[in-house]
């Protein structure tokens, strides 16, 4: 069932590559069914999506996220089912200090997909 969720999330090649490795499938696993993570993570997805789709007011508008002055990193992969690189291109674009790293072939959860990668771009940032 991980597995599908994995691949309806974008990472159906990197689970056939074997990139993910099992290891990380169990911890994900564990993950959902042991820690308050998952709760709240099921508790933050139903209160901003209905069946309507999202929320009214969940996405800001653009003069809100011109005002982010915080450096602000979004990776985006382009398998994520989740927006596409221009919707991302331009949300970052409108940040004085935002970055955007694009991965290709990388699903919602990029790290899954190239972990060496995201972790030292992060670092990178982070680094400043």
């Amino acid at each position: 069932m991980v597995g599908k969720q994995l691949a309806g999330l974008g990472h159906a090649a990197s689970l056939e590559a074997g990139r993910v490795p099992h290891a990380f499938i169990d911890w994900h696993v564990a993950m959902s069914r042991e820690t308050d993570w998952a709760r709240h993570e099921r508790d933050m997805v139903r209160s901003i999506v209905g069946r309507r789709g999202y929320v009214p007011g969940l996405v800001p508008e653009d003069a809100e996220i011109a005002r982010i002055e915080q450096p602000t990193l979004m990776v985006y992969g382009t398998a994520d089912p989740i927006g596409s690189v221009d919707v991302w291109r331009r949300f970052v674009g409108l940040m004085p200090r935002g970055e955007l790293e694009v991965v290709d072939g990388g699903g919602h959860l990029v790290w899954y997909d190239d972990p060496s990668r995201i972790g030292a771009r992060v670092a990178r940032f982070l680094a400043g």
